[in-house]
């Protein structure tokens, strides 16, 4: 999301996660939903493609130890 800052970018994850929980799948009489957690990282916080992966990697799993079903934004503590 070039030119995206890291709230925007949040609230952008955390709306598509939102609608998503909502869908339906499978039948009527057997349907199920779905979640999904998603980690954010950021450019200029992080400066290589590699370092923003991993600092998004980081993010998605704190969002699931957390309860999952969330977005959580990466920092780079270098």
């Amino acid at each position: 999301l070039p030119n995206t800052g890291p709230d925007a970018a949040w609230e952008l994850a955390d709306t598509l996660r939102r609608d998503f929980s909502g869908i339906r799948f499978g039948c009527e009489s057997d349907s199920f939903r779905c979640t999904f957690s998603a980690g954010v990282s950021h450019f200029p916080d992080c400066s290589e493609a590699e370092e923003l992966r991993m600092v998004a990697d980081s993010a998605l799993y704190a969002a699931k130890n957390a309860g999952r079903n969330q977005v959580r934004i990466g920092h780079n503590h270098e």
